[in-house]
């Protein structure tokens, strides 16, 4: 049983990682665009 519970955490954690880079990756190729997602959710100055 842990030994699934091993496996889980380790594809959440690669989703998570996953996720990650594709932000990075997008930021890199759209500059500006996490800023424009802060500045209308109003976290951005």
């Amino acid at each position: 049983m842990s030994n699934l519970l091993e496996n889980w955490k380790q594809k959440l954690i690669s989703l998570i990682l996953a996720v990650a880079v594709w932000a990075i990756l997008r930021e890199s190729i759209e500059p500006g665009s996490i800023d424009q997602i802060l500045s209308s959710l109003g976290l951005a100055k």
